[in-house]
């Protein structure tokens, strides 16, 4: 650009007119590329990456924290609420005692979807 205003004077009227109109926009954008490469140097230049990992990531992890429990030392995870419904629901099925027959009822029946009470022998319908 130095080069040609330097010999401006060699230019037809037309040329002038251009060559202004490419030295405005020259002059509006020449502080645009350090802004630009400022903005991609910083961690929000690609927002859905950014979001992904400063939001979304975090969040999934808090999820699977609460639902399969924190990784341990090993990275094994155990405490969270599905284990404790396991745990729960193991520790009840023991406890009440229930037991379905294969199939038939102890009067012959078959197809019988009856569950029995083990402890007591009552019968009670699903």
């Amino acid at each position: 650009m130095k080069l040609l205003k330097t010999n401006e004077s060699l230019l037809t009227d037309t040329q002038k007119n251009y060559f202004e109109a490419i030295a405005k926009a020259e002059a509006a954008f020449a502080p645009m590329p350090d802004r630009i490469f400022a903005l991609r140097r910083s961690p929000e230049w690609n927002a859905p990456v950014f979001i992904l990992t400063s939001e979304a990531a975090p969040r999934a992890a808090w999820i699977l924290d609460l639902l399969d429990g924190k990784k341990d030392v090993s990275g094994i995870r155990s405490g969270g609420i599905k284990t404790n419904q396991q745990a729960m629901l193991a520790e009840d099925t023991s406890s009440i005692g229930f037991r379905t027959d294969g199939g038939q009822c102890s009067d012959g029946r078959r197809g019988c979807r009856r569950t029995h009470k083990l402890d007591t022998g009552d019968r009670s319908p699903d």
